[in-house]
């Protein structure tokens, strides 16, 4: 980004350089949210994304450095406090936002309860920092395609257009048919937040819903830029 108007604007900077990156980022900021249970990991379960395409642009722009993906984030964070009351936990328990590391940047956002930070299972590797910076600078000098290999040019249309034509199954064929390993294609399936459009596919050929719950690695250290956001909160 070339001036502090634009720095100011994140969506109307990405629309006169990228109309995809700049759909992507309008997609994010309006993800559907839910809030249900007392489990504050099954609301992360729904309300995270993985930014993959945008650590994939950055591979390709030099204009996608780390002050344009602050901003970036940031405006998904902004876009989601603001709709978030409307929401019944912003009346008398609050919430908790979350940007972490893993395959790419990743942003989530759960109800405030009894467990307090939803990912338990990983807080012995956890570590929380001040700075969103500090988690989009573990990114600096890597590279998207090194995540997944062969499948760094495969889109997402690619990949449910796959997943279609095999009736909805994600096992052998489909994975064989893009050149994956099925591991590799359900990681694919994950991080680019197509869980949800393909167990429609899978509904529609009477197939169970698949489990794509996503789980953290629990034996690596993971940063954790948090947000506690009380009951009422006003900004």
């Amino acid at each position: 980004m070339t001036s502090s108007e634009e720095m100011m604007d994140v969506l109307r900077y990405t629309k006169t350089v990228s109309r995809d990156l700049a759909d992507y980022l309008e997609q994010c900021a309006r993800a559907p949210l839910a809030f249900e249970g007392n489990d504050p990991l099954h609301h992360s379960s729904h309300n995270h994304i993985h930014l993959w395409l945008l650590e994939c642009f950055a591979e390709r722009n030099e204009w996608v450095n780390l002050a344009y993906k602050r901003e970036f984030v940031e405006y998904i964070l902004k876009t989601w406090k603001n709709r978030i009351k409307g929401f019944l936990p912003y009346q008398s328990q609050g919430y908790r936002m979350y940007v972490y590391t893993d395959w790419a940047p990743t942003i989530s956002v759960v109800a405030e309860t009894a467990m307090g930070f939803p990912y338990r299972y990983s807080l012995e590797h956890a570590v929380f920092v001040d700075d969103l910076s500090d988690i989009l600078k573990k990114y600096e000098g890597c590279n998207w395609s090194d995540n997944f290999g062969g499948a760094s040019g495969i889109s997402p249309k690619t990949v449910l257009k796959s997943v279609l034509s095999n009736a909805g199954s994600i096992g052998k064929a489909t994975a064989n048919m893009l050149g994956l390993k099925v591991g590799a294609l359900r990681r694919l399936i994950i991080n680019m937040g197509l869980a949800e459009q393909v167990n429609e596919i899978r509904k529609k050929h009477k197939r169970r819903p698949a489990d794509f719950r996503y789980e953290l690695d629990h034996n690596h250290t993971t940063l954790f830029y948090e947000l506690l956001l009380p009951p009422k909160f006003r900004d």
